[in-house]
């Protein structure tokens, strides 16, 4: 199972986790449809999707889009922004004592929107580590920290986030 974590901060007053988790046969769907989407709108397949800076049209197509994919979890929380990174260690906490008891013995991949340089992430990789054996959630590889600009799944992570904030589901 795959579970890809996006964030949206509101003028760093609060920050919002959101996870959505798919299985593997449905992430090569999902990935295909999303190729097509973007061939629909005319979009370059390289396209970043990303909520604020999305045209209305665009939008409405993708948030459409999202609502319609097979997303088996959808999981938020929201902490008041302190600092980074500990407000990120608060959320994923927060997330992570969620899924727990969804997962089960299941091996999960935990993808993460990319945060801040090097040193931010392997201390994040530490504390993620760190829950993960307190919540006995069996990680099938190491934490990877992908750049929303190259994972059309964080993006579809940042969206949610996006639209839980918006109130649109």
């Amino acid at each position: 199972m795959y579970y890809f974590f996006g964030d949206e901060r509101k003028n760093y007053a609060y920050l919002m986790i959101v996870l959505f988790s798919t299985n593997k046969n449905n992430l090569s769907l999902i990935s295909q449809k999303i190729k097509d989407f973007k061939h629909t709108l005319n979009l370059p397949q390289n396209y970043e999707f990303h909520y604020y800076r999305d045209s209305s049209h665009i939008n409405r197509n993708f948030v459409n889009f999202i609502l319609q994919l097979k997303i088996e979890y959808i999981f938020y929380t929201h902490v008041d922004f302190l600092n980074e990174p500990e407000s990120h260690i608060l959320a994923f906490k927060q997330l992570l004592s969620q899924i727990s008891n969804k997962i089960g013995s299941e091996k999960v991949r935990l993808v993460f929107d990319k945060l801040g340089g090097k040193k931010t992430e392997s201390l994040l990789k530490t504390e993620i580590n760190r829950l993960c054996r307190t919540y006995n959630i069996n990680q099938s590889d190491s934490i990877k920290f992908v750049d929303s600009k190259e994972s059309d799944f964080i993006q579809i992570a940042d969206y949610l986030a996006a639209m839980i904030d918006k109130k649109l589901i």
